[in-house]
Order: C-alpha cells, then sequence, then structure tokens
C-alpha cells in the first residue's frame, strides 16, 4: 500500500457504515453495489451470498475499488476514502468464521438474527488487500471531538485545582 491512513483516518474506517464496492462485470461496465464491512488489520471484509454478480466478477478479475464515505449537514460536505486492492474469496476455514461470527456479527448485529445469519456454504467473505489509498477531506475528521475532549481535559484540571484549595481551606489532609 503506498499511502498510509492516519490514527484518524483509520477510525474512519473502523466506524464507517457501509461500503461502495465496484467489481469488473464480464460486459466491461462497473458493477457497484453498497454493503456492510468491516475494517480490521488493515483489510477491507464483506460477506455476502455465494451466488451473487460480485462475487463471479471477483472470480473473473480480483480488482476491486471499495468507497467509505460520509457528509454532513447544513455544508454537505463529503469526506471519503476510496481503496483500489486485490480481493480473494474466502469460503470457509478459521478466518471465515473469525469475521462473519466474531466481528461482523459484533458491527451489524442483525447477523444474529435467524433469518439473515448466513452459514458456511451460503456466503463468502470477500476479504481486500488495499493496494492504492485515494482519500479527500479526511485531515482532522474528529477535531471538533478532540477540541472537546481538550476544554474537558481543562476543565477537570480547573476542577482538581478548586478541589485542592478547597482542602488547603478546609485543613484535610490526603489519605
Amino acid at each position: 500500500m503506498k499511502k498510509k491512513l492516519s490514527e484518524d483516518e483509520e477510525l474512519f474506517l473502523v466506524y464507517g457504515k457501509v461500503a461502495r464496492l465496484a467489481t469488473f462485470s464480464s460486459n466491461g461496465f462497473p458493477h457497484v453495489v453498497p454493503l456492510w464491512y468491516l475494517y480490521l488489520d488493515g483489510h477491507i471484509y464483506m460477506a455476502t451470498d455465494k451466488k451473487s454478480r460480485k462475487v463471479e466478477n471477483i472470480r473473473k478479475n480480483p480488482k476491486v475499488a471499495v468507497v467509505i464515505d460520509e457528509y454532513e449537514e447544513p455544508s454537505w460536505e463529503i469526506r471519503g476514502i476510496m481503496i483500489e486492492g486485490i480481493a480473494q474469496i474466502i469460503e470457509s476455514g478459521k478466518e471465515y468464521e473469525k469475521i462473519l461470527k466474531e466481528y461482523l456479527e459484533l458491527k451489524y448485529p442483525i447477523y444474529h438474527s435467524k433469518e439473515e445469519r448466513w452459514e458456511e456454504g451460503e456466503a463468502v467473505i470477500i476479504k481486500i488487500k488495499p493496494e492504492k489509498i485515494c482519500k479527500w477531506k479526511t485531515e482532522d475528521i474528529f477535531e471538533e471531538e478532540l477540541k472537546e475532549i481538550e476544554k474537558i481535559k481543562r476543565d477537570m484540571k480547573k476542577i482538581r485545582k478548586d478541589l485542592e484549595n478547597v482542602k488547603k481551606k478546609l485543613k484535610i489532609k490526603k489519605p
């Protein structure tokens, strides 16, 4: 992978809800679909029906692109990350179980429901190894949250100082 992700960008991927996966169709047109996903250990994972068109496309050409984005109202500012990578189909085994059962079910509780739950053999896991990353407006993703945290830290420092002053006035000793 040529570009590295910042900690904020990795958090953006971890907490994102929907990714758009683009594969190459046999007719030459791109096939783009929204999917739930998981970002873990530098890879993107997605579960899907094993007979889906995207799986068929990946089996023929494993080069894919994924976009995870969001926008903020009222400014309608869009930020996101596009990852071009190589997809691998995982159909069973320890990695399959780990991703489907342990991680996807934690992020998306609907996987727990009997109606939606896939069993081994019904679905596959798409594992994408990033080769190239393109990002836009991802600097300072959590800037407002960080400002709030800094404000809380300053407030806590002031409260501690005020508490120490009160203790001194009341002549309370530290335990």
